[in-house]
């Protein structure tokens, strides 16, 4: 499940944030890319596909595995949509830019550095789902827990998130588009492929 759903979740990426798949054949769309958001087509391509890999990590151990005897919280095509819904919200709150995803804007925001992109809700949102520690971050994670953590661990970030969807997606404004946006792209992209074994 895991590698499936990765590649399916890093091709949901690349079409929203525009980034060409291949810049052997796209150069002049790289080259563009590459102006507006100040990094290599390479280096982000590399962070999308650790980000689409962490989520299916994550998916997959809340996901029943019939043929392991594993009894998850979810089925595997629960998991997986749900996997794609986070993906969706973290597009949505950062638009999966580096400069949020690494805690530039954080840091900028602490020494009033005004970012045109953002600010990370004045440095207190951190990383790609853009997650305010407090209570039900500590909650989920089990422990008190800081944004410099969440920027720092990208799986720590991708279970905080998964917890934040399943107690209260609410907490992120961009809830409703996010949903929309998952919707829409599982409905022209079967999940099918990423979630079933192959034979």
């Amino acid at each position: 499940m895991i590698a499936g759903l990765a590649a399916y979740l890093f091709t949901a990426i690349l079409t929203w944030t525009g980034l060409p798949a291949d810049c052997s054949t796209e150069q002049a769309a790289c080259d563009t890319w590459e102006r507006i958001h100040f990094e290599k087509a390479d280096d982000a391509r590399a962070r999308f596909n650790m980000t689409a890999t962490q989520i299916a990590k994550v998916a997959s151990g809340f996901a029943t595995n019939l043929a392991d005897g594993v009894s998850g919280e979810y089925s595997p095509d629960v998991a997986a949509y749900h996997a794609l819904e986070l993906t969706a919200i973290a597009f949505e709150e950062s638009g999966f830019h580096k400069y949020v995803d690494d805690g530039t804007c954080n840091k900028d925001a602490t020494l009033n550095r005004k970012d045109p992109r953002g600010d990370c809700d004045s440095g207190k949102s951190f990383g790609d789902w853009q997650i305010q520690p407090g209570w039900m971050v500590d909650r989920i994670i089990g422990r008190p827990t800081t944004g410099w953590e969440l920027v720092a661990d990208r799986k720590l970030s991708v279970v905080a998130a998964w917890g934040i969807r399943d107690l209260r997606p609410s907490a992120w404004t961009v809830w409703p588009r996010a949903r929309v946006r998952a919707r829409d792209y599982a409905r022209s992209h079967s999940i099918a492929d990423a979630i079933l074994p192959k034979e």
